[in-house]
């Protein structure tokens, strides 16, 4: 997951990073957080956010030409307004905005602002080709229990039936934005929604009423166990 910050007050970016690091941090979420103090920084990026925090205005560009400019590129980035000036609402509104949030803004807004925007991330979906049937899927990630790698091939797992890609493993993770997919081990994705039992070197997975076994990486079980603790609700203590 990505959250973009762009604004050209630096200080206030400083500040903001640090409130969506406590975030990211308190929920144990897998988030790269970039600033931007720019308009023209952010289009550069080629990469894009999943999230973006966005000023209105910039300096070099407003946020509204910002706006246009994903909406042109068609990419789903889940924006949320921040600025002090009311004389936007009404053209940002014709964007896909989750929330206007007005500066000052208190870390419980930001905190609630960024619960919805990752509830959002985990109603997702992506299309896939299946190599066995030779059909285009269209898959909600919540539907999606496992994915591996293996012999060149990426098998994903869903309660009804397994779908056979051919592609890169690390794109197809890139894809998989919602929270609750944890990366077990190099060659495995999981969505901890169906994780039956946690052990220290391995995890069992529910699908379709059959067990699945899926090894945990001796580099990736303290990770793995914080986050699975906080998907849970609990204090690190599996």
């Amino acid at each position: 997951m990505k959250i973009g910050i762009c604004d050209d007050i630096r200080d206030f970016c400083d500040a903001l990073e640090r409130t969506v690091q406590a975030f990211v941090a308190s929920e144990a979420l897998d988030a790269q957080v970039v600033k931007y103090t720019s308009g023209a920084a952010l289009l550069a990026d080629e990469k894009p956010c999943d999230i973006l925090f966005l000023d209105m205005e910039l300096g070099d560009v407003t946020g509204i030409e910002v706006l246009e400019a994903l909406k042109q590129r068609r990419l789903k980035t889940i924006v949320l307004v921040v600025t002090a000036y009311a004389k936007y609402i009404d053209n940002a509104l014709d964007y896909n905005i989750l929330r206007y949030l007005k500066k000052p803004v208190e870390q419980e807004r930001i905190f609630a602002a960024l619960k919805k925007a990752v509830s959002v991330l985990n109603e997702d979906y992506i299309v896939i080709y299946d190599l066995k049937t030779k059909a285009k899927y269209k898959l909600a990630l919540r539907e999606i229990i496992c994915a591996e790698t293996k012999l060149r091939k990426i098998y994903v797992y869903t309660a009804e039936q397994t779908y056979y890609l051919k592609e890169g493993f690390k794109s197809f993770k890139s894809a998989l934005k919602a929270s609750y997919f944890a990366e077990a081990h190099y060659s495995y994705v999981v969505n901890m929604n169906y994780i039956k039992c946690f052990k220290r070197m391995q995890i069992v997975l529910d699908i379709g009423g059959q067990e699945k076994n899926v090894p945990v990486s001796g580099d990736k079980q303290a990770q793995l166990r914080k986050k699975y603790a906080a998907f849970l609700g609990e204090d690190d203590a599996i």
